[in-house]
């Protein structure tokens, strides 16, 4: 419950942390325990710092763009036909 609150909370779907508490703790008509209210204060403080909390595998190349996604101006995307 407590994962679900702070997705909720970190998504931008609810404006704080005990909006997000009591949708879900309304939405299975349960209170939210210690370590998912834990949860949904670590997800308070990544929304605030602006942090996804997501972290880069270890030789992840930065220079390649992701499918679909622009390049960039000094890039060409995986595939794409060669301008020269």
């Amino acid at each position: 419950m407590g994962v679900t609150a702070g997705y909720l909370l970190w998504s931008g779907r609810l404006p704080g942390g005990p909006q997000a508490v009591a949708a879900i703790e309304q939405l299975v008509s349960r209170q939210l325990g210690p370590q998912g209210r834990d949860l949904v204060a670590q997800a308070e403080s990544l929304r605030a710092t602006g942090d996804s909390g997501v972290v880069k595998e270890a030789g992840a190349r930065e220079d390649v763009a992701a499918p679909g996604k622009d390049p960039g101006p000094d890039r060409e995307a995986p595939g794409a036909p060669s301008s020269s």
